[in-house]
C-alpha cells in the first residue's frame, strides 16, 4: 500500500504523513512547478505545470492497494475506478455510492456559475484545528478499513468461532468477539459498519 496526494495547495499533508509513518506506509506528494514541495517523510514528484498535468501523474501512478488524497472529485472517481480508497481533504470519504452524486453537483454549479457570469467561487472558510482533528480520524480508519480484514476464525477441532481482524501485511490476528450463533455475527458487523460477507479462515 501507498498513499499518493494531490498535494498542490493541499492543508493536510503533515497530518496525512504522521498517520502514514505510524502505519509506515510509504506517500508520494504531487504537485507542479507552481508548488514545489519538500518533505523529509515522503517522495515528491513535480510535474509540468499545466492543466490536470498532476492529477494525470497520480492517477497513472496509483494501484488498487492504494489511497488516494485529493479535493478533486474527478481524480477521486478515476482512483475508485481503479480500486483505489480516495479521501477529501474534509475528511469525507470517496465511495462508488456517492461520487456520482458529487461529480454531478459539481457539473451544475459549473453550469450555474457560467450562467451568472462568474468565475470564482467564494474561497474555503478557513480550516480550524478541529477540521485538522476530523481528517486524521477519518484518514486513519480509511487506512484500518484496508489492512485489516474482517473475518471469522474457525477452529476445526472445537467448531469455536471468533470473529475479528486481519492484517493483510503481516498475518496477524486481532480477535474482538466470541461467535455462537447469527446474532453475534450480526452485532459484530453492526459495531464495526461492516457490509457484505465475511471472510471464514481456520
Amino acid at each position: 500500500m501507498k498513499i499518493y496526494i494531490d498535494a498542490d495547495a493541499c492543508p493536510v499533508v503533515d497530518i496525512a504523513e504522521k498517520v502514514a509513518a505510524k502505519y509506515m506506509i510509504p506517500v508520494t506528494l504531487l504537485c507542479d512547478t507552481n508548488h514545489i514541495l519538500h518533505s523529509d517523510y515522503s517522495e515528491v514528484i513535480v510535474v509540468d505545470a499545466g492543466a490536470d498535468a498532476v492529477d494525470y501523474k497520480l492517477i497513472s501512478l496509483c494501484t488498487k492497494e492504494d489511497i488516494v488524497v485529493t479535493q478533486d472529485y474527478g481524480v477521486a472517481a478515476m482512483a475508485l475506478g481503479k480500486g483505489c480508497g480516495a479521501i477529501h481533504q474534509s475528511g469525507k470519504w470517496y465511495t462508488n455510492e456517492n461520487i456520482d452524486q458529487m461529480l454531478l453537483s459539481r457539473h451544475l454549479n459549473k453550469k450555474a456559475r457560467r450562467s451568472s457570469h462568474k468565475n470564482h467561487l467564494k474561497g474555503p472558510k478557513k480550516r480550524t484545528h478541529k477540521d485538522g482533528e476530523h481528517f486524521e480520524s477519518s484518514f486513519e480508519r480509511l487506512i484500518l478499513s484496508r489492512i485489516r480484514k474482517p473475518v471469522v476464525k474457525a477452529s476445526i477441532c472445537t467448531g469455536e468461532q471468533v470473529a475479528g481482524f486481519l492484517d493483510t501485511r503481516t498475518g496477524r490476528f486481532e480477535d474482538v468477539m466470541l461467535i455462537n450463533d447469527d446474532k453475534d455475527l450480526k452485532r459484530f458487523k453492526s459495531q464495526y459498519h461492516i457490509t457484505g460477507d465475511i471472510t471464514k479462515i481456520y
